[in-house]
């Protein structure tokens, strides 16, 4: 593409050999630097995990809203009732809504 990267401050210049392996040198460095951080999150994760610590989203499915949420239809109220009474999103209370009348069903 013709394209020519010049760093005025620090001399690279880009159409030159030199300039092309300094650039090479720092593409590099940015690699193993990425690389390093990647190993030392899967390590944390790891060890977190050997500690009995939950990684990633928390479960979808709560056993006390799901009760609160039964309680609520029991009693008649509308979705946005439980969700303005328990405060849970709209989108759980019709996820747990849905949970009860296939359990109904069967």
């Amino acid at each position: 593409m013709g394209i020519v990267f010049k760093a005025l401050d620090l001399g690279i210049d880009s159409s030159t050999p030199a300039g092309k392996m300094v650039i090479g040198i720092f593409a590099s460095l940015a690699e193993y630097d990425r690389e390093m951080i990647l190993e030392k999150t899967k390590a944390g994760q790891v060890l977190a995990k050997a500690k009995g610590k939950h990684i990633g989203r928390p479960s979808g499915v709560n056993e006390g809203n799901f009760l609160k949420v039964k309680r609520g239809f029991e009693k008649g109220l509308s979705v946005s009732e439980i969700v303005s009474l328990t405060g849970i999103s709209i989108s759980s209370v019709k996820r747990y809504r849905k949970k009860i009348t296939d359990s109904i069903r069967g």
